[in-house]
């Protein structure tokens, strides 16, 4: 289990987000950044169990998007009272939008 500073989910989230593009060279265990450093998570709304997630472009700059985008649903997946995930791109405009439905 993996054991977060807050009971939080908005500060959980902004944790999960900021460790997942971490400049460090090599996190614990073996794992790597998997998000471009510039990624910025804009904002968070959850509704019922709902997460959506907006980021700004830099995240499309990230190396296997489809790898970082799963990554990110199912760590979010794992807060207590989440069960789906959207993910916008500058607030889906010109259709950036990632949809989960897992």
């Amino acid at each position: 289990n993996i054991t977060y500073n807050s009971n939080n989910k908005y500060e959980i989230i902004n944790e999960i987000i900021d460790t997942m593009k971490s400049s460090k060279e090599k996190l614990i265990n073996g794992f790597y950044p998997i998000l471009n450093k510039n990624t910025k998570l804009i904002d968070v709304k959850i509704d019922n169990s709902t997460a959506t997630l907006n980021f700004n472009n830099d995240i499309l700059k990230t190396n296997e998007l489809d790898l970082a985008f799963e990554a990110i649903i199912k760590s979010i997946k794992n807060i207590k009272g989440i069960n789906k995930v959207n993910i916008l791109i500058n607030d889906g405009i010109n259709g950036s939008t990632y949809r989960s439905n897992w």
